[in-house]
């Protein structure tokens, strides 16, 4: 299949990803309680509400604030917040997400679970963290990487850019079991180098299978596989183009304001990989987060509301391995794997609403390489700058 053509089945399967995510999605085993503002209280107003007991811990992630899980009190704690700022970001007392906990729409969510290694969710500092979506929710993004020359076995110039997609399907199994399954299709456009004879494009098809603890204790655990076919699709599929990944990790809240995640995961490419999976996350006060992880960390700063939608502003820096079925197009038509590898450093601005979110970053690629499994010689390609965009629903 084409990157053209998978372009195109993959617009129209995020747009019906995003008709269902519109649609109410029932699960009965979400708690009733009332749903906490994720908003800071002010000390004022936190001194003219009665004492609360200690907050319950939140898997694998901030806790939530003094006001989870508690019933709801005769003044309306949704507008408990800090007063507005000046300037264009305002603190708002209600953000799109506290609306949508609140009622039927509630059901949608599960506003205790927190994977910290998902891209698109974030946190207010200490006090809480956005909701994480059940039923259907689908991503899209754009890359941009810039030309750059290559060296150290190949000439010319090498330059990329990838259009991706995923949609993926969360569910409770259990009061403390929550399984996603993610199906991503990415394609990879490629100009260059002038002495390798590489496609000009290369596909990905990818399924993610995740098992997860909810527990309401400070000890919650990860477990994931992830095959994937990884070629051009234009000659016969061997066994370079089909890969497994797996990973494992294991939290523990050890304060309020310190998750450690330990683990470990396998990556299938030219070289059989294993690499620690995991860190800690800070949470020092209610608006950083800094998550000090391999192989993608960030530190995310909460700017405020605009219109209803919460903003952070986030640096982050991310190791990334992909392999891919090459098919050299030339007179020796061999096959082999091909393995590209480099460290990003990423400077973004993210915005959350109620359905959607949207994020734009750029920033700065090094040390690339691309190795092969069989005896082509591999290749360095120069250090570049790059472009990010994407949205869910």
């Amino acid at each position: 299949m084409s990157g053209l053509r998978l372009a195109v089945v993959g617009a129209i399967w995020g747009l019906a990803a995003n008709a269902a995510a519109q649609a109410p999605v029932v699960h009965s085993t979400v708690p009733t309680a009332s749903v906490y503002s994720p908003r800071p209280p002010s000390a004022v107003l936190m001194a003219q509400q009665p004492s609360m007991p200690a907050p319950i811990y939140a898997p694998a992630g901030p806790p939530a604030g003094p006001y989870s899980g508690q019933p709801q009190m005769a003044d309306d704690p949704y507008l408990v917040g800090l007063p507005e700022e000046e300037g264009i970001f305002g603190i708002q007392p209600e953000s799109e997400f506290v609306k949508a906990l609140i009622g039927q729409q509630a059901r949608c969510f599960l506003p205790t679970y927190y994977d910290p290694f998902a891209s698109q969710q974030f946190a207010y500092g200490r006090m809480s963290h956005t909701p994480y979506r059940l039923g259907w929710y689908s991503y899209q993004e754009a890359v941009y990487i810039a030309s750059a020359p290559t060296n150290n076995g190949a000439s010319g110039n090498f330059q990329a850019t990838e259009l991706n997609g995923s949609m993926r399907y969360a569910t409770r199994l259990t009061q403390e079991l929550l399984f996603a399954g993610t199906g991503s299709w990415n394609s990879r456009y490629w100009s260059g180098p002038n002495s390798i004879a590489m496609p000009p494009y290369v596909d990905q098809f990818v399924a993610d299978l995740q098992l997860s603890s909810t527990a309401p204790g400070p000890w919650n655990w990860m477990i994931g596989v992830t095959p994937q076919i990884n070629s051009d699709f234009e000659r016969q599929l061997t066994s370079n183009a089909y890969m497994v990944d797996a990973r494992a990790v294991l939290f523990n809240k050890i304060s309020p304001e310190w998750t450690l995640a330990i683990g470990a995961a396998y990556w299938d490419r030219a070289n059989n990989i294993v690499i620690p999976y995991g860190g800690v996350i800070w949470t020092p006060d209610d608006r950083w987060e800094v998550r000090a992880m391999y192989p993608k960390s960030r530190v995310s700063y909460f700017l405020g509301s605009l219109e209803n939608t919460d903003v952070w502003i986030y640096g982050a820096g991310e190791y990334t391995v992909d392999a891919y079925q090459i098919d050299f197009d030339d007179a020796t038509r061999l096959k082999d794997r091909a393995e590209f590898r480099d460290y990003r450093l990423l400077l973004g601005l993210h915005a959350q609403g109620y359905k959607w979110s949207a994020f734009f970053e750029g920033g700065y690629i090094t040390d690339r390489h691309v190795d092969f499994r069989g005896s082509t010689p591999g290749f360095g390609i120069g250090d570049a700058w790059m472009l990010r965009a994407g949205m869910s629903f």
